[in-house]
């Protein structure tokens, strides 16, 4: 049985800030490369763990366009996801009104909930959408799969994140393999054997992202030809995802320059924290005296004003 695993897709019609590129079919080029190269590979599924799309306000159109586009595979390859936090509205827990539940129900997709999914060679696979309890591992003698969106991190990305480390959920879990998503940082964490998948996100959509290489996994669990294969023995193999030198699809100075003007923002909303004198209850007032007395560079009081008072 071979699986292939991906990432956050994000799925979009709206091109990011500073992508000097036509975002969206770059989006579609790159996930019609994830389903022929799972063909190619004569994978069975495909593992998408939450955030299929960018907004739960996906339009029409946009549904569509990819339920469409997902059949075409539906008789050669089941795609299999959970809900991201993307994917509800409002981060919420309602999983109905949704365009990822439209997929669900036009059969372009299949997502994971309650049931455990299983499939041939004794490969079990459950569901864990964002805000989920983790299901229980059902006493089945196989290779049991947790499908999960989840902020898991291999270190932390600054001082005092709470996001769970992925080794001590791994460590801590009953599950063989593990294939989360959230973090867009891609990483592999083993634990004898046990291990767990995070890809990461398919797209880079911002500045921080000019090292992350996308790419794919995929795993066989019959490699040794053996009725129950244990996850130890799980072929895995890494595949890079074709992309573009990241200054040919990313405005580079743009985006550094509004990166620093965030600094500045983020540093003068922590100061507003310290004790401040106002005068009365008219903001823009207090607001106009403190950028005064503190002298404020000019870039930074003049995006001020033009959130409070417009262009």
């Amino acid at each position: 049985m071979k699986l292939l695993i991906t990432g956050d897709w994000h799925i979009t019609d709206k091109t990011p800030v500073n992508r000097l590129d036509d975002f969206p079919k770059t989006q579609e080029d790159k996930i019609d490369w994830i389903l022929q190269t799972a063909i190619d590979n004569d994978c069975n599924g495909i593992l998408q763990p939450g955030d299929i799309f960018d907004s739960s306000r996906a339009s029409d159109y946009l549904k569509q366009f990819w339920i469409e586009k997902f059949r075409q595979w539906e008789e050669r390859l089941t795609i299999c996801t959970v809900f991201g936090n993307h994917d509800l509205r409002f981060h919420g827990s309602n999983t109905e009104n949704t365009p990822l539940m439209v997929l669900h129900k036009a059969e372009a997709i299949i997502i994971l909930q309650d049931k455990v999914m299983h499939l041939d060679d004794d490969i079990y696979i459950y569901g864990c959408s964002w805000g989920q309890d983790i299901p229980k591992k059902q006493n089945f003698s196989g290779t049991h799969i947790l499908l999960i969106h989840k902020m898991l991190i291999d270190e932390k990305l600054w001082p005092g994140q709470e996001a769970q480390g992925a080794k001590a959920f791994l460590l801590n879990s009953e599950f063989d393999i593990i294939v989360s998503g959230d973090n867009h940082q891609s990483f592999m964490v083993d634990s004898k054997d046990k291990f767990l998948i995070n890809c990461g996100s398919l797209m880079r959509d911002s500045i921080d992202q000019e090292d992350h290489k996308p790419h794919i996994w995929i795993i066989d669990t019959t490699p040794l030809d053996v009725k129950h294969p244990k996850p130890g023995q799980v072929v895995r193999t890494k595949i890079d995802i074709p992309i573009k030198p990241f200054k040919e699809v990313m405005n580079v100075e743009k985006a550094t320059e509004q990166k620093e003007k965030n600094k500045e923002l983020e540093t003068f909303i922590e100061s507003l924290k310290n004790d401040v004198k106002l005068e009365g209850l008219d903001f823009p007032q207090n607001l106009e005296k403190y950028m005064k007395e503190n002298e404020l560079e000019e870039q930074t009081t003049a995006i001020i004003k033009e959130i409070m008072y417009g262009s």
